[in-house]
């Protein structure tokens, strides 16, 4: 071999023993066209076992697959995919089968779905994939978490976890970062500042609205602590209107739907004789009013339009002198309103006696002297002198 080629030879090991580049050129920029590989996706009854070991072929990802995951998959695809777009169309295939993905930071956990929320799971960050299974706290600045649960709660899968904290008014979410996604966007939709005090009419159809009122302010203290440790935006306030037998309601928002749903619950037929009273009565006679409220309350009846002899009745107990009424809500509120008008005591005059006895000689023991204008004339019996 000739001396020029053992130097050329002798120069080449020493640059790969060095390990330096065989270029000279280091101000090379990569190619604006490259473009991540793609390939086509297009798998029919497949296992998903052997659909994982794709996804971290292609991903290079590490996936570490729990004993239960079993089954086989369906993926169609018409055109080719990047691995990033790889990785979420595996990720929302293990949602559809009833599986999910936890990221653990070395690795992934693909795990039935119904385990994933008590796992492992990271919190919820602005580089999680759509399909990774998060935890993520909500706070909810204006609207009450607790109703929101029986909001969005019917519109998560059913292995999601949605839970509200009282004490900071947040919500608590498990599940894929999509669905929290979604999550966040309704919130911001339902969360607004509503605290504009407004009233509201809500008629009573079974019940006493008197009474359902006593009832609700007795809880709204209860709840609050007293009336006068309710805050502001919490202060909600009852007003009886005996003639529609309705109750109107002032306060926020989300207040006033709380009472609506109470009222909702206590305004309900009785069984039996629910809307029937007996009324004691202290100055009149009972005998006296039943005419009187008979005759009111047949009036009411066919003003309303609801001339029904069989709701409404009142009868009279002498040896008690008490009322029995059976009648409407709203009818007996207005006979029991006028019951109270007329069963007050009437004005009297108190007359006073004294009884006292006398002997003959109580007029020397009074000083009383019998007679008129000859008081000094020397007849002093009383009488006329001769």
């Amino acid at each position: 071999m000739p001396a020029v080629n053992w130097a050329l030879l002798l120069l080449l090991a020493v640059f790969l023993m060095s390990g330096a580049p065989m270029y000279a050129q280091t101000d090379v920029k990569p190619s604006k066209e490259a473009q991540p590989e793609k390939f086509v996706l297009n798998m029919r009854e497949a296992d998903i076992r052997g659909f994982i070991q794709w996804t971290a072929d292609r991903t290079q990802r590490n996936i570490i697959i729990h004993r239960n995951v079993r089954g086989n998959v369906t993926v169609i695809s018409s055109q080719a995919v990047t691995p990033e777009e790889a990785y979420e169309l595996f990720l929302t295939v293990l949602e559809l089968n009833g599986f999910s993905a936890v990221d653990i930071g070395s690795a992934i956990k693909v795990i039935p779905a119904a385990e994933a929320k008590s796992s492992d799971i990271p919190f919820f960050g602005n580089h999680t994939n759509r399909g990774d299974i998060v935890i993520a706290i909500i706070h909810v600045q204006h609207a009450d978490a607790s109703i929101l649960v029986g909001t969005l709660k019917p519109l998560m899968p059913a292995v999601a976890f949605l839970s509200a904290f009282a004490n900071t008014n947040a919500l608590i979410v498990a599940d894929s970062a999509a669905s929290i996604e979604k999550i966040r966007h309704l919130i911001r939709i339902l969360d607004v500042d509503d605290n504009k005090i407004d009233l509201e009419i809500i008629p009573v159809t079974h019940a006493s609205a008197q009474d359902i009122v006593t009832t609700l302010t007795t809880v709204v203290q209860a709840l609050s602590g007293g009336a006068s440790a309710q805050r502001p935006d919490d202060k909600v306030t009852f007003v009886v209107d005996k003639r529609s037998n309705s109750i109107l309601v002032t306060g926020v928002v989300k207040k006033r739907q709380q009472m609506k749903m109470l009222i909702a619950k206590l305004d309900t037929p009785l069984e039996g004789d629910g809307n029937t009273q007996v009324i004691y009565l202290n100055y009149i006679e009972a005998s006296e009013i039943v005419p009187i409220l008979k005759s009111v309350g047949d009036s009411v009846l066919k003003d309303n339009k609801t001339d029904d002899r069989t709701s409404f009745s009142i009868e009279s107990s002498e040896t008690t002198n008490a009322l029995i009424i059976s009648a409407p809500p709203a009818l007996l509120n207005s006979l029991r309103s006028i019951i109270t008008q007329l069963d007050i005591q009437r004005a009297q005059v108190l007359i006073e006696a004294v009884i006292v006895q006398v002997n003959g000689d109580a007029s020397d023991d009074f000083g009383v002297v019998w007679g008129g204008s000859d008081l000094y004339e020397e007849n002093r019996t009383g009488g006329w002198a001769p």
